[in-house]
């Protein structure tokens, strides 16, 4: 029997875990009893295994984390090692920018046989400094003998084009979503929690509240739009370490009662149900859930021309791609005036999520991708849609 190791790293809740959850669940169904090298056998994840009693064996270390700290992180190398010494895994797949690293140096020291990065994006603005160290990073992964498992055609273009990666060693399988939970998201539960009026147009951007998702243009966007449309509330659902900034700016502004921070919400579906227009701001991105979630819910989206986000809005048919925060007003400005146009969009949404992004279809090619061939380094390309 193949045995299957996975790495994850979690804060709490979010796109990355639910991916690992599917992942896990397929790896079951099929038979197999997968292992899971976490930092929180506790967390969201830890508890949807335990739910569904799925046969995974967890081994958590707290030495595992999003921060660099070279003593912890050397310990984690370490304890990875440990534990693929002892359980010799077949293949190594491993999530999460730092983990990525310290599984493919672990599972070369260790020889596992088949180590697979799942990249979620580059990690950094394209043609910054920062990006040249993440290439240097993947090099080195490269060198090790990983293949790439990216989420986006533009991920897997800029690695092949930088001469990161052989074109052999990296695919495209996008990130998938549940698309019949996201549509079961109970309209009238955000706006009454909220207190947003019923005839309101309700404007959100979801997401982890960090410096590169670029709320400080959203709340200029929304500034405007509450200056011209009294109907207009706009709802930052998420949470992150920006909270108290964008919590102080939205105070000080005369709109405060009509553009809501929410803080985590558990179940995200109710608050696309209780949207209207779904944008995302970034300067970086791979191929956001957010935005793979708005297409599920039917909504018509404004977001930045980034990476591979122009994967997921087609501009004209499901929403508008934008350069700078004068465009996001100008559209936003569209989407409100004009209820064709909006009821437009959501269903060319709904069709691309239907055809892009369903989660068994993404599952079904991770499993291909590992199986197709016993040697990582004569992995060919999996074509997806």
């Amino acid at each position: 029997m193949v045995k299957i190791a996975l790495t994850i790293q979690e804060q709490h809740y979010g796109g990355a875990s639910k991916q690992v959850f599917w992942i896990l669940e397929a790896l079951c169904a099929n038979g197999l009893k997968p292992i899971l090298i976490t930092n929180a056998a506790n967390s969201w994840l830890g508890t949807e295994i335990r739910r569904y009693n799925l046969p995974v064996k967890i081994y958590q270390s707290s030495w595992i984390q999003r921060n660099i700290h070279p003593i912890k992180d050397g310990l984690a190398l370490g304890f990875i090692s440990y534990v693929l010494l002892k359980e010799k895994p077949d293949i190594l797949l491993m999530g999460g920018a730092k983990l990525v690293v310290q599984g493919a140096i672990a599972g070369w020291i260790c020889r596992t046989p088949r180590r697979i990065a799942h990249i979620h994006g580059l990690g950094a603005p394209p043609e910054s400094r920062f990006l040249e160290a993440v290439f240097v990073l993947n090099r080195l992964i490269a060198r090790l003998g990983t293949a790439f498992i990216t989420v986006s055609d533009y991920d897997a273009n800029t690695m092949i084009d930088r001469h990161v990666v052989h074109p052999k060693q990296v695919t495209t399988i996008r990130n998938g979503i549940d698309i019949q939970q996201i549509r079961q998201g109970r309209r009238g539960v955000i706006r009454e929690r909220f207190k947003i009026p019923e005839e309101a147009l309700v404007i959100t951007m979801v997401g982890r509240f960090t410096k590169h998702k670029r709320y400080d243009q959203f709340l200029t966007m929304m500034e405007a739009l509450c200056e011209t449309y009294p109907q207009v509330y706009g709802l930052l659902a998420g949470d992150g370490p920006m909270k108290d900034i964008l919590q102080a700016r939205i105070d000080s502004k005369p709109y405060a009662n009509r553009i809501i921070l929410t803080g985590f919400i558990d179940n995200i579906a109710d608050v696309y149900a209780d949207n209207d227009i779904s944008v995302l701001l970034t300067d970086f991105e791979g191929l956001p859930n957010s935005l793979t979630e708005s297409t599920a819910a039917g909504l018509p989206i404004i977001a930045s021309h980034v990476c591979g986000i122009p994967e997921v809005v087609h501009h004209g048919q499901n929403g508008f791609l934008v350069h700078s925060p004068d465009d996001a007003i100008e559209f936003a400005k569209q989407l409100i005036e004009n209820t064709g146009l909006r009821n437009a969009m959501g269903q060319n949404s709904a069709a691309f999520a239907d055809q892009d992004f369903d989660h068994r279809y993404q599952i079904n090619q991770v499993l291909s991708f590992m199986n197709a061939t016993e040697q990582t380094k004569d992995l060919s390309p999996v074509a997806v849609g």
